[in-house]
């Protein structure tokens, strides 16, 4: 005789089974929650190659301008004789670089830059006439093991003309994929050395003197030899002045160049990057790949639309119109709460102040753009380590016993450029190498915290502990469910058929059963007409035959 459960046991059996199953359902509900969020994880990678993605380099001349050519453009040129009927002691005071013991310099011309960008729109025909070109000032090459060859300078790229001052800025980048997204990638050995050699005109007289000669300007510069460089992305367009280096004339640097690669996701992870690669890569290189060179294009493209030209304060790559420079120093805006980063506000047009609310409406259209883009996902930044190199000076000391003198060298940072001495081939020209011996790659990649099979794994690890039972048995048991499911629906099917076929059945037996009692019908009916056709006909004959003894009788009579 089987023993009955104890109903205590079955109890504390479902109890048991209602707590494991919470419990699992409790853990995999919080980590569902936290896979649902989307977490990464950040793996960081330091590389060091003995070959080397050529960086972008952008340069600019602090006198980027052509002095002489801005003549023929307009009265901006002043020379001595005019200069001195209008108290050369005041020029000499505002301009002391172009006075020598108070005295205008002879045959020295003054230009009036400030002038020319207030009146002028710099097109791309003036840009031309102006511009000092890259090879007049700029040398380059890449130095090792006892070789050398020149930098590639000849597909150059005309960046944006953004500058800080007033006069915009004349910038080239060498090595660039900007507007050219195809083009082959350059290498350069860790092991070699790029040599730059800068000369930045500030006399505009014998460009072969020797490196120590003073030779006073024949023409007024725009400002102390300097030259803004920066190394960014082949990919990007920069200026120098907002992400570059100041190096002066009269000195000798050199840079130690690192890279940094950032890879981030996209949504619905928490990085929410922006793939901006795949459209510059679809039109051609040219469109924007951060946030701020999002909110600088729709600028670019707002003032071309409203006044045919681009300010200079507009960081964009372009060969549009440069709008004319119109000081404002006290901005009439009408609200009286809105103030402009800017001390003047750029604008193509004679009357600036009739322009102020456009270029109010421009910056609230394009600025909040900034908050509607994310990060890209891929960036590539390098860090340029600035050192200035000592060099050697020679240094008269006088014996004060003797009055003999001697000169020793001494090691300072730079040379002597001080008052006339700007004036020197040596102070006008500036030396930098990019070292790139301790050259490395910092990765940091942005990868998610659990894939697929991770969550697999977990959700299985939690039915092991809380049901005692893995994956496999749970494909096994909707396995069994499944085909019970389908065996049921089978089921369901044939006897469906069956009845369809058994009432079939009988309404074609029924059917079967009229057609055959209208056939016999029919029959009977068609019988009965035969017959009497049949007795019509043969009365017919027996009339016709008595008709015809009768004709017979009477004629024997």
């Amino acid at each position: 005789m089987a023993k009955r459960r104890s109903p205590l046991k079955r109890f504390l059996k479902v109890v048991v089974f209602c707590l494991c199953v919470v419990g699992f359902l409790y853990q995999t509900h919080g980590f569902l929650m936290l896979y649902l969020d989307f977490p990464t994880i950040v793996n960081i990678e330091i590389s060091v190659l003995p070959e080397i993605d050529m960086p972008a380099i952008s340069v600019c001349n602090s006198n980027g301008v052509q002095p002489i050519a801005l003549c023929p453009l307009g009265n901006y040129c002043y020379s001595e004789r005019v200069i001195k009927m209008s108290l050369p002691q005041i020029v000499c005071a505002s301009f002391l670089n172009y006075c020598f013991n108070n005295k205008i310099n002879k045959g020295f011309k003054l230009i009036m830059f400030n002038k020319f960008i207030d009146e002028t729109c710099i097109n791309q025909t003036i840009i031309e006439k102006i511009r000092v070109p890259l090879e007049d000032y700029f040398q380059c090459k890449i130095v090792g093991s006892g070789k050398a060859r020149n930098c590639n300078t000849q597909n150059v790229v005309v960046g944006s003309f953004y500058n800080k001052d007033r006069v915009p800025g004349f910038c080239f980048t060498f090595y660039s994929h900007w507007g050219n997204p195809d083009a082959p990638v350059e290498k350069i050995k860790r092991s070699e050395k790029i040599v730059i050699e800068a000369f930045i005109d500030y006399s505009y007289k014998n460009k072969s003197a020797p490196l120590d000669l003073v030779q006073l300007p024949k023409i007024s510069g725009i400002t102390t030899p300097s030259l803004q460089l920066a190394i960014h992305s082949r990919y990007l367009m920069v200026s120098p002045y907002l992400l570059g280096t100041s190096f002066i004339g009269g000195k000798q640097y050199t840079i130690k160049v690192n890279k940094f690669e950032k890879h981030l996701l996209s949504s619905p992870y928490q990085t929410n990057c922006t793939d901006y690669m795949k459209e510059w890569r679809a039109k051609g290189g040219t469109t924007p790949l951060n946030q701020l060179m999002v909110v600088e294009e729709c600028k670019m493209k707002a003032y071309l639309e409203e006044f045919d030209c681009v300010p200079i304060f507009v960081d964009y790559p372009h060969n549009k119109t440069v709008c004319r420079s119109l000081r404002i120093t006290k901005p009439p805006y009408t609200d009286g709460d809105y103030t402009s980063s800017h001390s003047g506000n750029l604008i193509c047009y004679p009357n600036g102040t009739e322009n102020v609310q456009k270029i109010k409406d421009i910056e609230e259209k394009c600025s909040p753009l900034i908050n509607m883009y994310s990060q890209p996902c891929e960036s590539f930044d390098y860090a340029m380590d600035v050192e200035e190199e000592l060099v050697d000076n020679e240094k008269i000391i006088a014996h004060l016993l003797t009055n003999d003198t001697s000169t020793i060298v001494v090691k300072t940072k730079g040379y002597n450029c001080t008052l006339d001495k700007v004036y020197t081939r040596r102070c006008q020209t500036i030396n930098i190498v990019l070292d790139f011996e301790e050259f490395k790659i910092e990765n940091i990649t942005y990868n998610p915290k659990y894939e697929t099979l991770e969550l697999l794994s977990v959700i299985g690890g939690y039915m092991g502990i809380y049901l005692g039972i893995s994956i496999v048995a749970i494909y096994s048991f909707a396995e069994i469910i499944a085909g019970k499911l389908y065996s049921s629906h089978k089921r369901r099917r044939r006897r469906r058929i069956n009845s369809e076929r058994l009432t079939g059945g009988r309404k074609k037996q029924e059917k079967m059963v009229k057609i055959f009692i209208l056939r016999q019908s029919g029959v009977e009916r068609d019988l009965s007409e035969h017959l009497h056709e049949r007795s019509t006909s043969q009365q017919k004959v027996i009339s016709e035959t008595l008709l015809v003894s009768k004709e017979k009788t009477e004629k024997k009579n």
